[in-house]
C-alpha cells in the first residue's frame, strides 16, 4: 500500500509540471476560428477548428505533438471525412457523403524499412485494389480482387452516376487491369490504358473538355511524349521520355507563353537548368550532377547534394547534406557568401545568418520547418551594433519594424505590418517633423518619401529592389481618399522558397489592394487583386467596418470552376443573404442576422438539393432533401438537435 501511495504521489508531481495550454484564433469580425490544446508546448488532445458560422470545420486529435485522427465537416455540421493515423506505419482515410454513407475509403501501409515506399489499398463498393508505391506512384501492376467473389480473376469495374449513366470504365483480366480505363465525371475526364496491368499507350487528362495533360508509357514508364497545359489549353511543359528518363530538353513556359524554365540534361554528363524572366532574360542556372537530387513535380522526393550556378558561372547555392541534415550557402554574384543556412529533415531549421560582402555579420534569422519565423535581426557594417528588427510569422513580415541608432537607441519609427503587408489600420506612423522627406535604404534606395501640398500628404514606400510597396494618402495626418498596396520582394524572400526552384520572384509592380479612406476610416469600395490582376475580393465599409455586399471570386480545388461569394453585411457582421455560385449555378443560400445563420439555408452538393431552417444559429423546425426534385430524406430539429429522421421518402 505504502509503495501504491508513492507511486501515486510520484506520478501527480511530475504531472503537475506539465505546462498546458489553449491558443486560439479569431476571424476578423471576431467568430473564433481555432481552438488548440498544448501540452509542454506541443500539440496534445483535441483541436477544433470553426466556419465562422461556429460549425465545427475540423476536428484533430493530437498525440504529443503527432496528429492521430482528423475529421473534416460541412458547413451543415455532417462528417465528410475521417482519417486514422494511431498505428505506426498504417494511416485509413474514409470519405462521407452527405446521406452519411462511405463513398471511398483507402488505406497507406508504409514500409518500416523504406519510408518512401507503402502498400496502397482502394477500396471501393465492389471490388478491393492493392499495389505498392514509391513516393506515391505505382512501381507494380494493381492487384484487382472482387468484393462478391475473391476467387474471380476476369471482370469490369463499373459505376454509375446517379441518373445512371457511366462514370467509370474499366476491364480486368487475369486480376489485372487490361485494356482502355476511363472516367468522365463532366468537368473532369482521364484515360489510361493498360497492358497485363501496366501502363502501355498514352494517358491523356482532361478538364471541362480541355486537354491538360498527355504522356506515353510502355512498361508502366514514360516513353514518350509528356505534355502538361494550362486550364485553357495553352502549353505548360513539353518533354520527351526514354525508359523513364528524361532526353533532351525539357521547357516550362508561363501561360503567356514565354519560356519560364528550360532543362538540358544527360544522364550521364548531367545538365543544366536556365531560369528567364518575361522579357527572356537568364536570371538563374543551375549545374545538375544527377537529376534525382532535385524535387520531382509533386514534390515527393528530395535531394541531399545541389550546385546552382549565376550566369557568370559563379556559385549561387550549394549545399551537400548527410540524411537530410547540414548546411546550406548561398553566394553573392562576386561569390562571397551571403548566407549560411541550417538544415534539419531537408528544411531550414535554427539561426540562419546573412552576411556583408565584407564578411560581417549582415543579420540573424530564425527559421523553422523551412520557414521565417520570429524576429529577424539587422546589423550594420560593423556587424556588431543593431539596426533594425523584422518581426515574421510563417515567411511572412508581421509586426512592427524597429530601428536604432548607431548608439543602440529606439529611433522615432514604428512602420507595422500585418500578412506580409503594409498595416493600414493603424494611425499616422510617419512622425517627420517636416514635408518632402526622403528615407533611404542602406543600399541607397529610396524606403519611403512624404510629399506635402497644404494640409495633405502622400507617402510612398518602395521595396528594397526599388518596386513600390505603398502609396498612402493623407489629409491632416489622417488617411483619406484612394490608398494602394503592391506586390513585390522583400530582401529575406530569397530564402522563404528553398524547397522550390520553381518559385519565381516578382518581377513587375502589380497591386494587392486598393482601399478607400476617409478620415482615417474605410469607407466605400475596397478591393483586392492576385498576382495576375484578377480581383479576388471586393468589400464595401462603412467608418471602417464591413457594411454592405462584399463579393469573393475564386476556383473551385479540384475541378477548377470559377466561383462567386456574395455576402450581406451590416456594422461588421453577416447580416443579410450569403449566396455562392459555381459556373453561376447557385449552390448554396444562407440567411444570417447579426452574425447568425437566421432563417433557410439552402444547399446543393453533388445532385442533391438540401433545404433547412435555423434560428440564433442552430437548426430548426424540418431539413428535407431532395434528388430529382424528389424528397429522399427528412429530418426535424430542435436547438441544433435530431428529434425526428425520416429516410428514403418517395414523393414530390
Amino acid at each position: 500500500m505504502q509503495k501504491l501511495i508513492l507511486f501515486l504521489l510520484s506520478f501527480l508531481l511530475l504531472n503537475a509540471e506539465d505546462k498546458i495550454e489553449i491558443k486560439r484564433t479569431y476571424y476578423e469580425s471576431g467568430e473564433l476560428s481555432s481552438e488548440t490544446r498544448y501540452v509542454n508546448d506541443k500539440k496534445d488532445g483535441l483541436s477544433k477548428q470553426f466556419y465562422p458560422n461556429g460549425e465545427i470545420r475540423h476536428k484533430t486529435i493530437y498525440d504529443n505533438g503527432k496528429d492521430v485522427v482528423w475529421e473534416g465537416y460541412r458547413e451543415d455540421g455532417t462528417l465528410s471525412a475521417h482519417f486514422d493515423m494511431k498505428q505506426e506505419n498504417i494511416s485509413k482515410y474514409k470519405f462521407i457523403d452527405q446521406d452519411g454513407q462511405t463513398s471511398f475509403e483507402h488505406e497507406v501501409h508504409k514500409d518500416p524499412n523504406n519510408k518512401d515506399r507503402a502498400t496502397l489499398f482502394i477500396k471501393d463498393k465492389e471490388y478491393t485494389a492493392q499495389f505498392k508505391t514509391e513516393n506515391y506512384e505505382a512501381i507494380e501492376a494493381p492487384k484487382v480482387i472482387f468484393k462478391d467473389d475473391p476467387t474471380r480473376k476476369d471482370g469490369e469495374i463499373i459505376e454509375y452516376d446517379e441518373e445512371g449513366n457511366i462514370e467509370s470504365y474499366a476491364k480486368v483480366k487475369d486480376g489485372r487491369l487490361d485494356g482502355e480505363a476511363y472516367s468522365d465525371y463532366g468537368y473532369y475526364k482521364s484515360i489510361d490504358n493498360f497492358e497485363n496491368g501496366k501502363l502501355n499507350g498514352m494517358r491523356k487528362r482532361y478538364k471541362d473538355g480541355i486537354l491538360t495533360q498527355e504522356i506515353e508509357f510502355v512498361d508502366n514508364q514514360k516513353n514518350g511524349i509528356s505534355n502538361e497545359y494550362y486550364d485553357d489549353g495553352t502549353l505548360k511543359k513539353e518533354a520527351v521520355y526514354e525508359e523513364g528518363k528524361l532526353i533532351g530538353e525539357m521547357i516550362e513556359y508561363r501561360q503567356d507563353g514565354s519560356i519560364k524554365l528550360k532543362l538540358v540534361f544527360n544522364h550521364k554528363k548531367g545538365g543544366t537548368l536556365k531560369h528567364y524572366d518575361r522579357n527572356k532574360n537568364l536570371i538563374k542556372s543551375a549545374k545538375l550532377s544527377n537529376f534525382a537530387f532535385l524535387k520531382d513535380d509533386d514534390n515527393k522526393s528530395y535531394r541531399d547534394t545541389l550546385k546552382l550556378f549565376y550566369p557568370n558561372n559563379k556559385p549561387y547555392m550549394d549545399f551537400n547534406l548527410s540524411k537530410g541534415e547540414g548546411k546550406l550557402k548561398i553566394y553573392y554574384p562576386n561569390g562571397k557568401l551571403k548566407y549560411l543556412i541550417p538544415i534539419k529533415k531537408y528544411k531550414a531549421q535554427g539561426e540562419a545568418k546573412k552576411y556583408y560582402q565584407s564578411g560581417k555579420l549582415r543579420a540573424l534569422i530564425p527559421m523553422n520547418k523551412g520557414h521565417i519565423e520570429g524576429i529577424i535581426r539587422v546589423y550594420y557594417p560593423n556587424g556588431d551594433a543593431l539596426k533594425y528588427t523584422l518581426p515574421y510569422k510563417k515567411s511572412r513580415l508581421s509586426g512592427t519594424k524597429i530601428k536604432y541608432d548607431r548608439k543602440r537607441q529606439k529611433m522615432d519609427y514604428n512602420l507595422t505590418y500585418s500578412d506580409g503587408a503594409f498595416d493600414l489600420s493603424k494611425p499616422y506612423a510617419f512622425k517627420q517633423d517636416e514635408c518632402n522627406t526622403t528615407i533611404y535604404y542602406e543600399n541607397q534606395k529610396v524606403e519611403y518619401n512624404i510629399s506635402c501640398q497644404k494640409d495633405t500628404k502622400v507617402v510612398t514606400g518602395y521595396y528594397q529592389n526599388g518596386m513600390i510597396e505603398y502609396e498612402i494618402h493623407y489629409k491632416k495626418d489622417q488617411k483619406h481618399h484612394i490608398s494602394y498596396l503592391y506586390y513585390g520582394n522583400r530582401e529575406f524572400d530569397e530564402i522563404a522558397h528553398l524547397d522550390d526552384l520553381h518559385h519565381e520572384p516578382i518581377f513587375e509592380n502589380s497591386i494587392y489592394k486598393e482601399l478607400r479612406f476617409i478620415q482615417d476610416k474605410l469607407n466605400g469600395e475596397s478591393k483586392i487583386y492576385n498576382l495576375d490582376g484578377e480581383m479576388i475580393k471586393k468589400i464595401n465599409y462603412k467608418d471602417g467596418r464591413r457594411d454592405g455586399i462584399t463579393t469573393e471570386y475564386g476556383y473551385t480545388k479540384y475541378s477548377n470552376k470559377p466561383t462567386t461569394t456574395t455576402t450581406a453585411y451590416r456594422n461588421d457582421k453577416k447580416d443579410g443573404i450569403e449566396q455562392y455560385y459555381e459556373e453561376g449555378e447557385l449552390k448554396r443560400e444562407t440567411h444570417y442576422k447579426k452574425g447568425k445563420k437566421e432563417g433557410q439555408e439552402m444547399i446543393k452538393e453533388w445532385g442533391n438539393k438540401t433545404v433547412s431552417y435555423y434560428k440564433n444559429d442552430k437548426k430548426e423546425g424540418f431539413e428535407t432533401s431532395y434528388k430529382n426534385n424528389k424528397i429522399i430524406d427528412g429530418k426535424e430539429y430542435r436547438k441544433g438537435e435530431v428529434v425526428y429522421e425520416v429516410e428514403e421518402i418517395i414523393g414530390e
